[in-house]
């Protein structure tokens, strides 16, 4: 399926897909856009994401467990950050 724009004679079309009810209710939260605006942007770790958000890291580890469970987002890699292990998330479809 694609998005089409039109814009000053030009027509732009963009690749996207329907969610499902469940991956609707996973995006209802404002916080849950927040997070996915900011991993649309480039992949990256939850803590990462709260420091830009500004909110505590817990409510984004909340909002990523949700939105890895419908299907939005996915885990991409895992390294090692000071000794810890640091998942890499990033959106499944533009």
């Amino acid at each position: 399926m694609y998005l089409i724009k039109k814009q000053k004679n030009e027509t732009l079309s963009l690749a996207c897909s329907e969610l499902s009810p469940s991956q609707l209710k996973a995006c209802t939260s404002s916080l849950a856009q927040k997070i996915l605006k900011k991993l649309a942007e480039k992949p990256n770790y939850p803590k990462d994401v709260a420091s830009q958000l500004n909110i505590h890291e817990q409510k984004v580890y909340y909002h990523i467990r949700k939105l890895e469970k419908s299907g939005i987002i996915q885990r991409i890699s895992t390294e090692t950050k000071q000794g810890a292990i640091a998942n890499i998330y990033a959106l499944t479809h533009p």
